[in-house]
């Protein structure tokens, strides 16, 4: 039996993807998870009767937690990438003020 994808399948040559699938941002998983780790707790305290401010004041608290704990590879990958975006910025304009710093010092040295 030919499983699709194994060379003696007729459609093995093909590919499924065309073109580069752009992968979501990393913000957007860490933003998406934090949310959601106080989302769902404060939703299963609600269905159980839990009063609003208590359900409130528990979820955000084990959503800061389990944040904490279990998202520190995503939070170090989000500062990373902040981080490596401002720096590049920063050095394009340093960059630029440093060249005409310097070609003022060069024109006031050469008189």
């Amino acid at each position: 039996m030919l499983v699709r994808g194994s060379p003696g399948h007729p459609g093995a040559s093909q590919r499924a993807y065309t073109c580069k699938v752009k992968s979501w941002p990393t913000w957007f998983w860490y933003s998406l998870a934090r949310v959601l780790l106080v989302v769902v707790p404060f939703a299963v305290l609600m269905i159980a009767g839990v009063d609003v401010w208590i359900s409130a004041i528990v979820a955000a608290l084990f959503g800061l937690a389990a944040s904490l704990v279990f998202l520190r590879k995503q939070r170090d990958s989000l500062s990373t990438s902040i981080h490596d975006a401002r720096t590049r910025n920063r050095a394009a304009v340093a960059s630029a003020d440093d060249d005409a710093e310097d070609a003022a010092a060069d024109a006031a040295a050469q008189q």
